[in-house]
């Protein structure tokens, strides 16, 4: 049903993240190991000041623990390893009367077309509520390189892929785009 999501696997540590209010702060760890995943490059982890260092350890842990997982993904062996990448690509995009600044996670670039990654710490699979900012980073994307350009989402707490879009909103098969490229 509409506004419905799929609850999603606790991570080890949503206590802790819950307890000390880390929800962005866990996030941009989790961004930033499964990014240097992509990029072939070692993460650089936000200080969090205030929290006790055991603890801060433990959330570096389970950030690459979940970077590991992204990187023996399907996804990640079929769409992203050996390929061009570029992390937290930051873009302009007109809105009407206002121009929207942006920064997609990930953007894999393949012969034929660019796939903008979304990942998302979330603890309900809710891919409707984020089409829209996905559809802003396909749009922005791909009239900046001038090329065709597919944008999902990728729950790390599942490393399940959310739909593929491509520049009318319609969902398409990766696989399909793949062989083709």
């Amino acid at each position: 049903p509409d506004g419905a999501g799929t609850p999603l696997p606790a991570f080890d540590s949503d206590d802790v993240i819950k307890e000390y209010s880390l929800y962005t702060q866990f996030g941009t760890m989790v961004h930033e190991a499964m990014e240097a995943i992509a990029m072939d490059r070692d993460p650089v982890f936000p200080a969090l000041p205030g929290i006790p260092s055991g603890i801060e350890e433990s959330l570096r842990k389970e950030a690459l623990s979940i970077a590991s997982r992204f990187g023996t993904s399907d996804l990640f062996l079929k769409a992203i390893q050996g390929r061009k990448a570029e992390s937290e690509l930051r873009f302009y995009y007109p809105d009407g009367e206002s121009v929207v600044e942006g920064s997609a996670d990930l953007v894999i670039f393949h012969p034929s077309f660019m796939l903008v990654i979304d990942f998302k710490t979330d603890r309900m699979m809710l891919p409707d509520v984020h089409k829209d900012q996905v559809m802003k980073y396909i749009e922005a994307i791909g009239g900046l390189y001038g090329m065709e350009c597919y944008g999902m989402l990728l729950y790390a707490r599942s490393m399940e892929p959310g739909p593929v879009w491509d520049r009318e909103g319609n969902i398409r098969e990766l696989s399909e785009l793949l062989s083709s490229s």
